[in-house]
């Protein structure tokens, strides 16, 4: 190897020293938002009478599982999302529901109690679930069982400030 080839050899491994000297190292930006933090709040109700309020609350959130039990299917839920009505129905339509939409299940259990369970409904401002006899009586009824579990992710003094 010549003199020529080995300056030429010296000066590109100066060169390639220099180049990575000079070279900034970026560091990637994560930006990091805090979460909002959830609130879980369930409830068992055992001999609920009926009409009445299972569920109120205000904020934003996923209404995670609603279950009833009864000896009686006579009975019609209202769930209201936001202000709007999404289910209006009696627990025989819900039973004709649960074959098309996989989050709603009515079926009589082995020990013949009429179960309805609904699950993952969303919410942006508030949920309300209310349960009245499908016909008019003077008979106080009563679900033998009710449990909910409801995710709240912001409270509602929170949704003021976004509006």
């Amino acid at each position: 190897m010549s003199e020529r080839d080995m300056l030429g050899w010296a000066m590109q491994i100066v060169a390639a020293e220099e180049l990575a000297r000079a070279r900034i190292v970026v560091e990637p930006k994560v930006e990091v938002t805090p979460t909002t933090p959830v609130r879980t709040v369930a409830s068992r109700k055992v001999d609920f009478k009926i009409p009445g309020t299972i569920i109120d609350i205000n904020g934003a959130g996923c209404l995670r599982e609603l279950v009833m039990k009864s000896t009686f299917k006579d009975y019609r839920l209202h769930l209201y999302v936001d202000g709007q009505v999404v289910y209006a129905n009696t627990w025989d339509e819900f039973n004709e529901l649960s074959q098309e939409i996989e989050d709603v299940a009515a079926f009589q259990s082995v020990d013949g109690l009429y179960v309805l369970h609904l699950a993952d409904v969303k919410f942006t401002e508030n949920i309300k679930a209310i349960v009245e006899p499908a016909r008019a009586t003077t008979d106080r009824k009563t679900i033998n069982y009710i449990f909910y579990k409801v995710d709240v992710t912001r409270p509602n003094e929170d949704l003021k400030a976004l509006r």
